[in-house]
């Protein structure tokens, strides 16, 4: 079997042969990055439809949430190098992933819409509800204005108009063609296909700091190339 992946791989949706691997765990982050990896290629193709796009980033949102789970496995069963976890931990994008996934496995799947329409999709885990309180006679009001939820206080105090947002709420927008995520760390929205690519580019790093390949291949020569 051919143990190399092809020059062109990633301008093509031809994956060619999979390398065997050693371990059954680090085995499937590989795959499961494969599988985004193609995804999020077919997504950005300009032939792919708006319909088309919006399955392709579900797959890959899948796979992104899939490989984490696989990374954390890995390092837990057969790694032990505890930087790796901290490492894990700090690849961008980790709680948009989670969310839109569990959105979309939960019922609320990503929106489709063409280039000169808008949809608005929010969905917030029971449980973890948006909660607005108020005090000393200041008025909160929400406006889900898209991706960009806006809170507007009558008189200004933060201290006595509070919003919270539950820990799984998700906000996406599709607007022109694009699916929009709201990041909260950052307070602002991004595209998904943005936030997958970065999420796969720290997976790839990952990915290349492990030798998991089998004997006399090394790991980066099996790993597949960073989506571009």
């Amino acid at each position: 079997m051919d143990n190399s992946y092809s020059a062109s791989r990633s301008d093509s949706t031809d994956l060619g042969p999979v390398p065997p691997f050693r371990s059954t765990r680090w085995d499937a982050a590989f795959r499961y990055y494969d599988r985004a990896s193609l995804a999020l290629r077919c997504a950005r193709k300009e032939e792919t439809s708006a319909n088309e796009r919006s399955h392709f980033l579900a797959i890959a949102v899948h796979a992104c949430q899939s490989l984490k789970e696989s990374l954390y496995q890995a390092v837990d069963s057969e790694n032990g190098d505890p930087s790796l976890h901290v490492t894990i931990k700090g690849i961008p994008h980790l709680e948009i992933v989670e969310n839109v996934r569990n959105m979309d496995l939960h019922g609320q799947p990503l929106p489709s819409c063409e280039s000169d329409t808008r949809v608005t999709l929010v969905a917030s885990k029971p449980g973890k509800p948006i909660r607005i309180s108020s005090s000393q006679g200041v008025k909160v009001s929400l406006r889900l204005d898209g991706a960009r939820p806006s809170v507007h206080r009558s008189p200004k105090n933060i201290k006595h108009g509070r919003v919270s947002f539950g820990g799984s709420t998700v906000y996406v927008e599709r607007v022109d063609g694009r699916i929009l995520a709201y990041d909260f760390s950052k307070s602002k929205p991004i595209d998904l296909q943005v936030a997958i690519d970065e999420f796969l580019q720290a997976c790839s790093e990952i990915l290349g700091r492990v030798s998991c390949g089998p004997p006399g291949i090394d790991a980066q020569q099996a790993l597949p190339p960073a989506v571009g």
